[in-house]
This record gives structure tokens, C-alpha cells and sequence, in this order.
């Protein structure tokens, strides 16, 4: 599948120094993955000590990214 990128996703990568590899390994081969309204979806991958939480919405043939950061824990789990 194919993804897009916010304009808002791109800056919050390039600002958290965040490599577009990692944010694509979550979204294809996530830890766990939540799903929320309208084919919105959170996806945590471990690396290192953290996890990377990438939000994004699911199309029929493309996801669009919207944010993504480290965080310590997942939520919800």
C-alpha cells in the first residue's frame, strides 16, 4: 500500500528527527495496533526503550499519516 504524508506529519518527523523508514515499518508490521472512528488508526512498534506511535487513517488503497512521536507506554493496553 501506499503512503501519504500530512503536510502537519512531515514537519512533527523532520522536528522529532523521526527517520520515514521507522514511521513506514509501524504502520506495515505494527506491536499493536488500536483502532478508532472512521478508519482512524494508532500503531506502536518498539524501538529501544520506546515506542513509536504513528496515527494515520486507513483509505481503501493508502494510508495517510498524521502524526507520529515516541512515547514511554500505550494506552488502553
Amino acid at each position: 500500500m501506499t503512503i501519504f504524508w500530512s503536510k502537519h506529519s512531515l514537519e512533527k518527523i523532520k522536528d522529532r528527527n523521526l527517520p520515514k523508514e521507522s514511521v513506514s515499518k509501524t504502520i506495515a508490521a505494527p506491536d499493536f495496533l488500536i483502532q478508532g472512528r472512521e478508519n482512524k488508526f494508532e500503531a506502536y512498534r518498539k524501538f529501544g526503550k520506546k515506542y513509536l506511535k504513528v496515527v494515520y487513517f486507513n483509505r481503501k488503497n493508502h494510508q495517510i499519516v498524521v502524526t507520529a512521536h515516541y512515547v514511554d507506554r500505550i494506552k488502553n493496553i
